[in-house]
């Protein structure tokens, strides 16, 4: 799986690790207070809010490049041989 230690060992000029970067720090930014939806869980659904709607095409967002990844090392992966 992708993992913050993987961050730490690819150059932040790769897109996919400075994507992921400028995601962490947007959610840290704008959701740090929370959003309105934690107190009141059924307003997702009745009426959601801005911040609401953020934090999901983020999560959204992060969640498509950690599966891109995902299947990439799956499709790679040969048993038996070490990760290096």
């Amino acid at each position: 799986m992708f993992s913050q230690s993987d961050l730490l060992r690819r150059k932040t000029d790769d897109p996919e690790v400075q994507r992921l970067l400028d995601i962490d720090n947007d959610l840290l930014k704008s959701l740090g207070t929370g959003v309105l939806e934690d107190i009141v869980p059924y307003l997702k659904d009745i009426y959601p809010t801005a911040k609401w709607k953020k934090l999901v095409t983020l999560t959204t967002e992060m969640l498509n490049v950690i599966r891109k990844k995902l299947q990439e090392h799956k499709d790679t992966f040969k048993a038996g041989t070490s990760y290096t």
